[in-house]
């Protein structure tokens, strides 16, 4: 996982102002350093929708197992190991991305919280990483991505 942050971190590294060599990462090396870490496992992906106690309401917290981009701009997650779930919803195998639908993306330690097109008024996911460092590197790639993409 070290060699993984580090060339996530070094990628990163060229998103940050000042810092930037005369060549900008691309949107497909980004997508690559993506793919690579999210293969290494480590990453939880949790929904939950409504407040707890309504009939409305249903979480499921599934590991990330692999990734892969799939067309321009969208990445599907392998996600079939289910850690929990509420007994109201069937979790599928895959977690889709389409960067450019993604908003309200804020990362709070090792969290990153987003809103998609497709979700509920009142659903929310977030991704839990192994550390407040990566997930405020991936979430600097969250945001490319989605400005890139959009």
């Amino acid at each position: 996982m070290r060699a993984l942050l580090a060339g996530l971190t070094a990628v990163l590294l060229l998103l940050i102002p000042g810092t930037a060599s005369a060549q900008d990462p691309s949107r497909a090396e980004l997508e690559g350093a993506m793919v690579d870490m999210f293969s290494a496992g480590n990453v939880i992906i949790m929904n939950v929708h409504g407040d707890e106690g309504t009939p409305e309401h249903w979480y499921m917290i599934r590991e990330i197992s692999g990734a892969r981009v799939t067309s321009d701009c969208f990445m599907e997650l392998a996600t079939p190991t289910v850690l929990d779930n509420s007994p109201n919803v069937t979790p599928a195998p895959h977690y889709r991305i389409a960067w450019a639908n993604l908003s309200e993306v804020e990362v709070e330690g090792d969290i990153i919280f987003f809103r998609a097109a497709h979700m509920a008024e009142n659903e929310l996911a977030g991704m839990l990483f192994e550390d407040a460092d990566l997930a405020e590197m991936v979430w600097a790639v969250f945001e490319f991505m989605i400005e890139d993409c959009s």
